[in-house]
This record gives structure tokens, sequence and C-alpha cells, in this order.
């Protein structure tokens, strides 16, 4: 295994895996820009994780993500761009989207910016267009599709922005946690369900 530290993200390279496989890595508290083999570029937000083969199959261009990242995929019709994500499969064609599905979530969120996204699991699937998310609850295994109230929030986090609509102080105090690496602490319990 071949490890690189580039300022707080690591690229990782298996020589045990056949192919080799890639690992891109973020720390708490740290975000990471990369560019694939095939021209796709990827940021990866705090704590996450990206691997994917060192070279692409003919037909495939298969990524798995454990996080949050936000893709601007190279245009190539010959070969579909999937995100594997927890239990779903983001399939893009030339497209600008960001899936959130880190493993202490209860769902997955793709949003939209540009193209058009399948999301899919092992029952349903669902198409977006620009403007739209959809949101995956792992639980029940349901998807929920709705507008984007506010653009920004397809790629806040890039831009060192914090947007928050509708959410619990625990939700805001994890999303604080990943990206400063720090650690927040409640008073009390009942604290943590305010919106």
């Amino acid at each position: 295994v071949l490890l690189f530290a580039v300022g707080e993200y690591y690229y990782v390279r298996s020589a045990s895996a056949v192919p080799a496989e890639i690992r891109l890595l973020t720390a708490r508290g740290s975000k990471g820009e990369f560019q694939l083999p095939d021209g796709t570029k990827v940021w990866l937000n705090a704590s996450s994780r990206l691997t994917y083969p060192e070279t692409f199959d003919r037909r495939e261009r298969r990524v798995t993500l454990e996080g949050e990242a936000y893709f601007e995929v190279a245009k190539n019709k010959d070969k579909r761009f999937i995100v594997c994500c927890n239990d779903l499969e983001i399939e893009a064609l030339g497209t600008t989207f960001d899936v959130k599905g880190y493993c202490d979530d209860h769902s997955v969120t793709t949003l939209l910016a540009e193209g058009s996204v399948k999301v899919s699991n092992k029952t349903d699937v669902t198409l977006l267009k620009p403007g739209e998310k959809v949101e995956y609850h792992k639980n029940k295994q349901t998807f929920t599709k709705s507008p984007i109230s506010d653009m920004r929030e397809i790629d806040f986090w890039r831009n060192n922005m914090l947007i928050f609509n509708s959410s619990s102080l625990a939700e805001i105090a994890t999303t604080l946690e990943r990206m400063y690496g720090v650690k927040v602490v409640f008073d009390s319990e009942k604290l943590k369900n305010v919106l």
C-alpha cells in the first residue's frame, strides 16, 4: 500500500487489489480537490472517502463514496459514470451534482446542478432534472424528491459556507464536527432536537 499525504487529505494506492485500487481520503476539518483518470473533477468534503479502480473498465466508470462529494463528470457517452453510496447507485453522463451519504446519517441526498442523474436502489429508480434533489431514507428505503430551494445548497461546503434549512441542533453539530474537526457537547439531550 502506498500512502501519499497532501495537506490534510490522502491518496492511497493498494497494490494487493486486482486491479489496483485508489482511495482518496479527507480528514475531519479538511476538504480535498482531485481529478480522476477520466478527467472527472471531484471535491471531497471532510471525513470522506472515494474509492475507484486505477483503470476504469471499458463499459463504465464506477466509484464508491463514503461521506460527501461534489462531481463535475467528464463527458463520455460510451462509459456510464456511477457513484455507489450506501445502498444506492447514482448514474450520470456529463453531469454536475453533489452526493451526501455519511455512514452515520439517516439518509443519502443527491442534488443536481447540471445534466441528469438516475438514482436507484434494488427496487426503485428516481430521475433528477437540474434544480432537483432526492433524499433516500435508509431505514424505510424510500425516496423523497423535491426542488432545491437555494441552489447554493449544492456546493455551499466547497465555498466554506454553512446553510441550514429545518435542521436540528444535533444535525448542525454533526456538520460542524466534520467540517472543523471539533467536538460539540450538549448540556441537555433535549437541545439536540431543537429546530
